[in-house]
């Protein structure tokens, strides 16, 4: 064997000498013997030999080495589960370590240095197997990876002899567990009034997943799954899905603990769990609570800013004065204007994140019907008079007067400055509205959350009722319900203590005698009893005698929610009946205003100096009606819309009037005197409108439809007309000059933006569903005039483009604001009827922003096929007009 001693001797040798020959290789080497000998230590090699002596010369023999059996070469091939889908793999050349899943099955092939007889593998769990012989040296064996340990192999040769023990690793890899979040909203939350709550789950896992559960529990009680999802085809996986409890009969302060569950596709079925949430269903004071909260947060925004707008104002009229006496400005004066319109900016941003907080909050408690249409519809207002607070002319204003600055033209500065001094002005009168508008409705607020507590106590019992009569019903659960209702009666008492603080002994003095009526009869009724009767016999099993008192409460319930009802009806009205009078009474004024300035108009001939005093004197007489009309602050929830869009327009045509006739120009009188004529006689229809719609507020379904279909085919149009506005300044950067043609599409187009005006004017007019977005549509009505005059100056540049895509963006946004709206009210009507509530109608949306986004693309392919079929309209319709064109030269040519 390699490495052990081998000596040769010479038997009976004879005295003489002897000598050895073996040989390497190809040499032969002699070596003389010594004792007739010779030991060959830790022999490695093979040789053959001889002995020779004088005399005499022996055979020649051969020594041949042969080693322990060892393993020459190992490969492995793994082949790994079915449900992992990986490939098998095969190592050619192993070191013997076994490294794979569970479940993996692995083929090990080996060769050894021998001929061997056998070859077996030994587990260290005690398992022994034999090898199958593929060769004189070649073994294979295949086995399945359960669990780590190690093992070796045990090789015998010919010679009996056998291989070193060698041990080698086995790695059994686990399949890690599947991974289940929930993203959305992944914290405590509560539940809204329409009792439809989103979630969204995300869940991983290396090989695959099944079985998507929810699981959840109310009120610590037994838990329920929930299967949401069998079969599951990635590995990475996103779902959305609403969880309704519209059936499941929960009354306010309710817990509802639910987590997600999720198994992966090895055959352990491992299973993994999200982290805890609790869904909670609020009470109506909780829901008002936040509403009061965030309505205190925006009066402190509201009333900071408008302090710091006092202040400005009076920094930039001491500014402007001064600068007026002047005849040259110099850097000084440039910079502290600089300096009032960085602050204005200021105040801008504060106002605009402001409106859009609110905004968010509006559209929270629109969409979870937590509140009543009534209180919806005072928010949407306040809304949007934030939004006008910070409006499109104040900020033209300001960038009109930071242009003139960088030019520092005396004239047109001084004019710039006079513009920007109005629009600072209404904006301190809107924070004031807004203000005043916030602090009037709180009275009408606290009174509704009465009301709404009032109804939601009510409710809770007459469900109580139900649960008691049931053979099965648990008496101690519901006691704990009938306590619930207690709290709701104490929350109720403090509520009306605070509303009766809030109430005017000479305003409201018959809503306050209401009051004092609804506070004897509670007293009478003793209403905490009967709650507190049933309770206790509840809680003693004495579910019969509970129900009597349970009847009894019920009862004086109904007759303090119908006192309630009668008392808001009242405190409606008499709002009501001031915003009434506050209406006809600037009615008449504006009247007698009209037929004066109607009357110094005709008057007019040639010198403009001799009507300005009455004209002044009018539009003198307008700003005090105005601020009379507002001083009625809820009177903003009963103006048409289109009021505050007509009496802008006759503001800025007497301003405008005055600064043209100061410049001691007269041309343009008359025309602007036509303007006053005009808005003056808006305004007075405007204000009949909405006493007309104080009485009438209701809308037809079908006006609604005819409505969204009209502003389609605005959108429609106008997207038309912005990519005949890119078209045109293509070709305009190609040699910088308009053609005649291109002047004739730019008239065209100026006639059919300011029809496209003329049409929502209309609309504002006639339609109460446009009204309630009257904030949106008024922009872009200013946007499309300003476009229309624009164009009919034959002006064509980036700004108009930024222009009409602002104009697609607002109208896209005031469609999905409207059916919004719409969508809204249908989803309560049908959630009182139904509790199968579905979203059918919101996929209709996705038009809308599909279209909108289809704008930023420039490859055609990308866009939408929706977007592509209107480009493709609009192309053909291009197209034939260009043919007809060609036919009509053709027939001149002939």
């Amino acid at each position: 064997m390699k490495n052990n001693d081998l000596e040769i001797s010479v038997q009976n040798p004879e005295e003489i000498e002897h000598r050895l020959f073996y040989r390497l290789e190809e040499n032969w080497r002699e070596i003389k013997l010594i004792n007739y000998k010779k030991i060959f230590r830790n022999l490695d090699f093979s040789f053959n030999y001889f002995i020779e002596t004088d005399y005499a010369r022996s055979d020649t023999f051969a020594v041949e080495i042969f080693e322990i059996p060892s393993i020459r070469k190992t490969s492995l091939k793994y082949i790994f589960p079915k449900y992992t889908k990986l490939k098998s793999e095969f190592i050619n050349d192993s070191n013997g370590s076994i490294k794979a899943l569970k479940h993996t099955f692995v083929v090990m092939n080996i060769e050894a240095n021998n001929t061997l007889t056998e070859a077996k593998i030994l587990f260290s769990d005690g398992r022994v197997i034999n090898m199958d012989r593929i060769g004189k040296s070649k073994f294979e064996i295949k086995f399945k990876l359960e669990k780590s340990g190690n093992y070796s192999i045990q090789l015998t040769d010919f010679l009996g002899n056998t291989s070193e023990k060698i041990n080698k690793q086995i790695i059994v890899l686990s399949d890690e567990k599947p991974e289940i979040k929930i993203i959305y909203p992944a914290k405590d939350t509560v539940l809204t009034q329409n009792y439809l709550f989103p979630l969204k789950f995300f869940a991983n896992d290396d090989f695959g997943l099944k079985n998507l559960q929810l699981n959840y529990f109310l009120n610590g009680g037994e838990a329920t799954k929930k299967m949401l999802k069998t079969k599951i085809t990635s590995t990475n996986f996103d779902f959305e899905y609403i969880f309704d409890l519209n059936n499941f009969n929960l009354i306010p302060g309710d817990k509802l603990t639910y987590w997600a569950e999720i198994s992966d596709n090895s055959p352990e079925l491992q299973t993994s769990f999200s982290n805890r949430y609790i869904l909670r269903l609020p009470s109506i004071e909780e829901i008002y609570q936040e509403l009061e909260n965030q309505g205190k947060e925006q009066e402190e925004v509201l009333k900071e800013n408008l302090e710091k707008s006092k202040e400005l104002n009076k920094t930039f009229e001491d500014k402007r004065r001064e600068m007026m006496k002047k005849e040259e400005f110099d850097w000084d004066d440039k910079k502290d204007l600089e300096k009032i319109l960085e602050n204005q900016k200021e105040l801008n941003q504060e106002i605009e994140k402001m409106a859009e907080d609110y905004k968010e909050l509006v559209e929270k408690f629109s969409e979870n019907n937590a509140l009543s249409d009534e209180t919806l519809e005072k928010m949407e207002k306040i809304k949007e008079l934030m939004e006008e607070i910070s409006n499109d002319q104040l900020q033209e204003a300001m960038e009109k007067m930071q242009e003139q600055m960088e030019k520092m033209d005396e004239k047109s500065l001084k004019k710039a400055m006079e513009e920007f001094k109005f629009s600072m002005e209404d904006y301190q009168e809107k924070l004031e509205q807004t203000i005043d508008l916030l602090e009037s409705i709180k009275k009408e607020q606290n009174m509704q959350k009465a009301l709404e507590i009032a109804q939601e106590m009510q409710e809770m019992q007459e469900d109580l009722n139900e649960k008691s009569s049931s053979e099965n019903a648990d008496s101690e659960k519901l006691a704990k319900e009938q306590d619930k209702i207690s709290e709701k009666l104490s929350a109720l008492e403090k509520q009306l203590e605070k509303t009766d603080e809030m109430l005017d002994p000479s305003k409201d003095s018959d809503v306050k005698e209401k009051m004092d009526e609804l506070q004897e009869q509670m007293e009478k009724d003793d209403l905490d009893s009967d709650l507190s009767e049933s309770s206790e016999k509840m809680k003693n099993d004495q579910m019969k005698q509970a129900q009597k008192s349970q009847k009894s409460a019920s009862k004086k319930m109904s007759k303090m929610t119908q006192k309630l009802q009668e008392m808001q009806k009242m405190m409606s009205a008499g709002s009501s009946m001031d915003i009434g009078n506050a209406i006809q009474d600037a009615m008449k004024r504006l009247m007698y205003l009209s037929g004066l300035q109607k009357k110094s108009a005709e008057q007019y001939v040639n010198d403009p100096f001799l009507i300005l005093t009455d004209q002044f004197a009018v539009f003198e007489g307008m700003d005090l009606t105005l601020s009379k009309l507002y001083s009625t602050p809820m009177v903003v929830l009963a103006l048409h819309p289109k009021f505050i869009y007509d009496s802008n327009f006759t503001k800025k045509s007497f301003q405008k009037m005055f600064d043209y006739i100061n410049d001691a120009k007269k041309q343009k009188v008359k025309n602007y005197l036509k303007d006053i004529k005009k808005g003056l006689n808006l305004m007075i229809y405007d204000l009949i409108q909405s006493a007309s719609n104080m009485n009438n507020s209701s809308g037809s379904g079908g006006g609604m439809q005819s409505m969204m279909q009209q502003m389609q085919e605005m959108g429609e149009q106008q997207m038309a007309m912005n990519m005949l506005t890119q078209q045109m300044m293509q070709q305009m950067g190609q040699n910088g000059k308009i053609s005649n043609e291109m002047r004739q599409q730019m008239q065209e187009m100026a006639g059919n933006e300011a029809r496209m005006a003329e049409n929502l004017k209309r609309m504002l007019q006639n339609h109460p569903d446009a009204q309630k977005n009257s904030s949106a549509l008024n922009k872009i009505i200013e946007e499309l005039d300003e476009i229309s005059r624009l164009l009919r100056s034959n002006r064509m540049d980036r700004n108009l483009l930024d222009r009409q895509e602002r104009i697609l963006s607002r109208l896209l946004d005031a469609q999905k604001s409207i059916h919004k709206r719409e969508f809204s009210k249908k989803r309560k009507a049908e959630t009182a009827e139904k509790n199968d509530w579905e979203l059918p109608e919101e996929i209709k949306l996705k038009f809308d922003k599909m279209r909108k986004d289809a704008l930023l693309k420039e490859d055609f392919r990308n866009y939408p096929k929706e977007y592509q079929e209107i480009i493709k309209k609009y192309l053909r319709l291009l197209n034939e007009k260009a043919n007809k064109s060609e036919m009509r030269d053709e027939k001149g040519e002939r």
